[in-house]
């Protein structure tokens, strides 16, 4: 299989303010909660992909993991 290039995407956990990304938490934390999944110790990622959008070149993040 052949090997994909990496893709652009935001990073949008980078662009929260600290109150936002609480808040995401909260959200993240209930949904696992209501779905008998412990509360996560890991790091909230966000990323949103966007082909069509220019300033993705420029300002997107490379996922590296493709």
């Amino acid at each position: 299989m052949e090997k994909q290039e990496p893709r652009k995407f935001f990073n949008v956990a980078k662009m929260f303010l600290p109150e936002e990304k609480e808040q995401v938490m909260m959200l993240v934390t209930n949904a696992l909660y209501r779905n008998e999944i412990d509360s996560p110790n890991g790091v909230l990622d966000v990323r949103i992909w966007d082909d069509s959008n220019p300033q993705m070149l420029e300002l997107g993040d490379t996922d590296e993991s493709v």
